[in-house]
């Protein structure tokens, strides 16, 4: 009996055959992209390459291929009419009325920036429903209180918070940019948009919490950098955004310099074969049912489908419509680090330290190797506080590395800490 491949209907799946000889084919080119997946080890081209490669194939053998129902959509655009059904609506997000103890005392416990928070832009038009500087006073603090696990507090106790918060109201940044939030490495600084876009009935609540620990997870990744150079005295480093010769800089995300934790990220996305579009077509269905089951919107798996966008550079979310960042996002260098690790990594961060481990849950069954290497990371640097300062173009000399007991060098987040 011939193999059969399995085509999203969008309800469930349909057997079309697949006959010996085309089947032939495309286990033998498959198997040639499998071989130039194992021999790319370069880390920016290995995703591009065999990704590149695996569109071929789907060209080469499915681009005619269609499905019964769904009006005739091809079997990998297996969510256009889900997303035609969405109901979106966007709130404006407001602290909570009242906290519960165990959430007060969460928040007791978060240090004070050194700004307060504002807005992005201070001279906007406000109207009757506009909120105003009391209404955003300790709104992020409130986020990570509310949301965060006992894990998660004591991680923001011990490396601190940003600098500052500003919060855009629906605007583009002054880049142009609109996104549901972003984190600024030479600011040292988290900017969020309080109008959450919501699908289907989904919490904004949620939402913005998710946001605020994702932003938070990229400034994390930042503060572990500057905790390893303060324990590598040798490390060579510019105290800027210029990289000069091999050296790097204190605005770097640790990931860039953690081997182990690339090694996994590829580890997991080969098991998850994201480069064959069979298996993509597979997680596309299961999105769909993981997100838009029973007709509302489960935002729990954001953070899980942006690993998994991470991996493909942006095709998942591009041809596939999941949730992510998409490839024009993928397509440029990251400043600070692989844009590809830095997004999976503040994912990560987003899972582990949510009280909910729904999200971290799914990404230790299907991405083991990342989970462990995450949590390794995680564990060298707790307790540690101390870190080395932005001094914003200065040099770390020879002498200074001898002795990183100069307080022009280093800040202790420990002594910044002090309870509300």
């Amino acid at each position: 009996m011939p193999k059969v491949c399995a085509m999203g209907t969008g309800n469930g799946f349909m057997q079309t055959q697949v006959f010996p000889e085309m089947q032939k084919s495309i286990d033998n080119d498959i198997e040639m992209a499998e071989q130039g997946y194992d021999i790319t080890k370069s880390g920016d081209t290995q995703v591009s390459n065999t990704v590149s490669t695996y569109r071929k194939v789907k060209d080469k053998h499915f681009k005619d291929v269609q499905y019964v129902g769904r009006e005739g959509d091809t079997m990998f655009a297996p969510l256009k009419d889900t997303i035609e059904k969405q109901t979106t609506r966007t709130t404006i997000h407001r602290k909570k009325p009242s906290l519960t103890p165990k959430e007060q005392d969460n928040l007791n416990k978060i240090p004070e920036m050194k700004s307060p928070e504002s807005f992005y832009y201070p001279n906007r038009r406000v109207s009757e429903g506009s909120l105003r500087k009391e209404d955003i006073n300790g709104m992020f603090a409130e986020a990570l209180a509310t949301s965060m696990s006992d894990e998660g507090i004591q991680f923001v106790v011990e490396k601190g918070v940003p600098s500052f918060v500003e919060y855009l109201e629906n605007q583009a940044d002054e880049w142009g940019n609109e996104y549901a939030g972003s984190w600024s490495a030479p600011k040292d600084g988290i900017a969020i948009d309080l109008h959450m876009t919501t699908v289907n009935g989904a919490s904004s609540e949620e939402q913005f919490n998710a946001t605020v620990r994702h932003e938070y997870g990229h400034m994390a990744m930042n503060r572990l950098w500057r905790m390893y150079l303060v324990n590598h005295p040798e490390m060579e480093f510019v105290q800027n955004k210029d990289r000069i010769s091999s050296r790097g800089t204190n605005l770097d995300d640790i990931t860039r310099y953690r081997p182990e934790f690339e090694d996994a990220f590829f580890t997991d996305m080969s098991n998850l074969q994201v480069e064959e579009p069979l298996a993509m077509e597979k997680l596309a269905l299961q999105y769909e049912k993981d997100m838009y089951e029973g007709g509302g919107y489960d935002s729990r798996l954001e953070g899980y489908y942006d690993i998994i966008d991470a991996m493909t550079e942006g095709i998942a979310f591009d041809e596939y419509h999941m949730f992510g960042h998409g490839v024009d996002y993928y397509s440029e260098e990251g400043a600070f680090g692989n844009s590809r690790l830095t997004e999976t990594a503040a994912n990560l961060f987003e899972a582990k330290f949510n009280k909910d481990q729904y999200a971290w849950n799914r990404i230790k069954k299907d991405m083991p190797n990342l989970a462990k290497a995450f949590d390794n990371m995680i564990n060298e640097f707790k307790g540690q506080t101390r870190l080395v300062k932005d001094l914003g173009g200065t040099w770390a000399s020879a002498d200074a590395r001898k002795s990183w007991e100069n307080p022009a060098f280093i800040i202790d987040t420990g002594e910044k800490a002090y309870v509300r």
